[in-house]
């Protein structure tokens, strides 16, 4: 069954401990925001909140509203969507470190991903 958002949205606080400043600081999605959604019981916002809360899961809005388990590609691919660019060049600077560490150390390579196979 379908959940609302709302109920989706206190499950999950719930279940993983979130608070809302939490969600604030990763997101940028106002407190105002989500206070109001621990307040109304018919309360709905945009669709990028959404999303942005989603994504703090680790999740798309679907698989969040219907408390799914996510992949941990899903969950990273989730994660890295709420950095900024910047943020995004040093993580992708910090796993090429890790990869050429891997490489001196003699530790074996992880096969090409599905998008570099073509």
């Amino acid at each position: 069954m379908s959940e609302s958002f709302r109920e989706a949205l206190l499950w999950h606080m719930n279940k993983h401990g979130t608070r809302m400043t939490d969600i604030v600081r990763a997101t940028g999605v106002s407190n105002d925001v989500l206070k109001k959604f621990r307040t109304r019981e018919n309360y709905s916002t945009t669709v990028e909140n959404g999303i942005l809360i989603a994504a703090f899961y680790g999740k798309t809005v679907n698989q969040f509203v219907n408390r799914e388990l996510a992949s941990e590609q899903d969950i990273i691919q989730a994660l890295v969507g709420l950095l900024s660019d910047t943020e995004q060049r040093e993580l992708a600077t910090h796993i090429r470190s890790i990869l050429s560490n891997r490489k001196l150390e003699g530790v074996s390579q992880p096969g090409p991903t599905a998008s570099e196979r073509g």
